[in-house]
């Protein structure tokens, strides 16, 4: 049960404090891990809304996808978390950190998941990027924020981020090639912290982005899969799912192989300290029968 719908909307929002602002409107947290999204008092924002919830109905429950727990006199309630990936990533750029490898991955291939989800449902989020991504207490991503989204084919109300927009879109609509261009720019960003050419100004980066001209990856543990969402050689998200699994394999085995050689580095050495301090001791105590 929602508890007579979450006590009829504490009263319909009376004395509630907003959480966040968007587009199309605003979030109030209305207790028991929960907020609700209220439409601007205007036609088009009332628009969004409508499809943001059609939208969640069709995805339904999804391990890495916001979950729509109700819909209420026109206004939607969502599961709440504790912040967006965006924030977190510019906190640990704060911190002077960069996301663990291991966990770069595991972010990469989870939202590649919920975005393929998506695709399979006919649904085109187009806004793509960290932004529009939550983490749960445990550093779990859920994609969010489907507001002027594509259903079917329509036409969205909202455009691709410039640092990750397709420089191909034809009259505005998106599709899957739009749509991974501006993953791969939201995989570059998981990994470090910083929006593609994030110094340069929109008509700059469409210029750049036309040219075929891109950031330096080759650093990067997702380089290989950025540059291929760039260039537009993946048909689908099903095949980014499968690249960035085969790239951890790599690494993860790279990864083992030079600890490996470490390991025997460190072993060696200590080897060799032991036969020196042997000697050492031998020599000495040689001098001293003397």
């Amino acid at each position: 049960m929602n508890l007579l719908a979450d006590l009829k909307m504490k009263q319909t929002l009376m004395g509630l404090v907003a959480v966040a602002t968007g587009t199309s409107g605003v979030l109030f947290e209305i207790g028991r891990g929960r907020v609700v999204k209220v439409a601007y008092d205007t036609p088009e924002a009332t628009e969004k809304l409508v499809i943001e919830e059609k939208i969640y109905e069709r995805l339904g429950i999804h391990p890495y996808i916001t979950r729509l727990v109700y819909e209420y006199n026109r206004m939607i309630v969502l599961e709440q978390h504790v912040c967006t990936m965006r924030q977190h990533l510019a906190y640990t750029r704060h911190l002077g950190e960069r996301p663990q490898k291991d966990q770069v991955f595991e972010w990469a291939i989870w939202i590649s998941q919920a975005l393929h989800h998506a695709h399979s449902q006919n649904v085109l989020q187009v806004d793509i990027g960290p932004h529009n991504v939550m983490l749960t207490s445990d550093a779990i991503p859920k994609l969010c924020d489907f507001a002027g989204s594509s259903i079917d084919g329509s036409r969205p109300s909202v455009e691709p981020p410039p640092h990750g927009a397709y420089p191909y879109m034809r009259d505005g609509m998106p599709s899957i090639h739009s749509e991974i261009f501006a993953l791969g720019s939201m995989f570059y960003e998981l990994e470090t912290t910083r929006k593609p050419y994030y110094k340069k100004k929109p008509n700059e980066i469409k210029i750049l982005f036309k040219r075929g001209t891109f950031p330096v990856t080759r650093k990067l543990v997702l380089g290989e899969v950025i540059l291929k969402c760039w260039r537009s050689q993946y048909r689908n998200v099903g095949e980014i799912i499968q690249d960035l699994v085969r790239v951890e394999e790599e690494y993860m085995a790279a990864e083992a192989v030079r600890a490996e050689a470490e390991r025997r580095r460190r072993a060696a050495q200590n080897q060799r300290i032991r036969y020196f301090l042997a000697a050492l001791n031998l020599f000495y105590h040689q001098c001293h029968r003397r």
